[in-house]
């Protein structure tokens, strides 16, 4: 299923299903379900099981609204990055557990979920962005390592930067990190998800962050079209 679709009062952030049930109904007995759905409401996180011959908006209470046989991850005492964390890791082991789970599908599982973060504050009307990270205090005589893209879109930029989030968040040293120098693994997607212009921080041994400041991609394959949507800050020069 492509783009965030509507389940109850979930957004479907993410979502695979057995391709041909009609065609193989033997794979699943009576009861079983046969693909997993990812959902998001706020700061709550759900994973649905979807069943042989159920459509998305099967399944329902049709009083509550609620989705039966689920996962809820919906605790008020716990923070909303646990929460996703938890029902990202609960819909892997859903769709493994009928064959749909590989690495790949955790791959489009984990940048449908860094879209869906990216798009939930409005930067609509936000100058163009560049995403970064590089490594606060490299070792003596070693390269310091970085990344950094090219200036894109507020949202495209956000996307970006979850995404080296979430790559880097294991391997950024934050447990070795001291009390009180930098920002938590949570404190560090709730900025980059509230963003609404540049920000910088540091996560363990690496800071990151969002700037007006860069240059655009451009090679043979930049059309006008493309080149007349960029909105780069008026007050900062740059190579175009």
């Amino acid at each position: 299923m492509r783009g965030i679709k509507q389940a109850g009062r979930w957004k479907v952030v993410a979502a695979r299903r057995e391709p041909f049930p009609d065609r193989r109904r033997d794979r699943f007995p009576r009861g079983r379900y046969e693909g997993v759905f990812l959902g998001n409401d706020g700061e709550d996180w759900m994973v649905g099981r979807m069943f042989t011959g159920a459509s998305m908006t099967d399944g329902f209470d049709p009083e509550t609204g609620d989705w039966w046989r689920s996962a809820y991850y919906d605790s008020p005492s716990q923070e909303a990055t646990a929460k996703r964390d938890a029902a990202i890791a609960r819909y892997f082991e859903r769709a493994s557990e009928i064959g749909l789970g590989d690495g790949m599908f955790q791959q489009r599982t984990n940048e449908a979920v860094d879209r869906h973060l990216a798009q939930l504050v409005d930067v609509s009307k936000v100058y163009d962005l560049a995403a970064g990270w590089d490594e606060v205090d490299p070792a003596p005589g070693s390269n310091a390592l970085r990344s950094r893209y090219f200036l894109q879109s507020a949202r495209t930029a956000k996307y970006c930067l979850l995404g080296e989030l979430r790559r880097t968040r294991s391997s950024c040293g934050i447990d070795l990190t001291p009390v009180g120098f930098g920002v938590s693994v949570h404190e560090a997607y709730e900025l980059v998800i509230n963003a609404t212009g540049p920000i910088a921080f540091t996560m363990g041994r690496f800071r990151y962050y969002l700037t007006y400041q860069g240059t655009y991609h451009n090679d043979a394959r930049t059309t006008p079209s493309e080149q007349a949507r960029r909105r780069p800050h008026p007050d900062l020069d740059r190579d175009y």
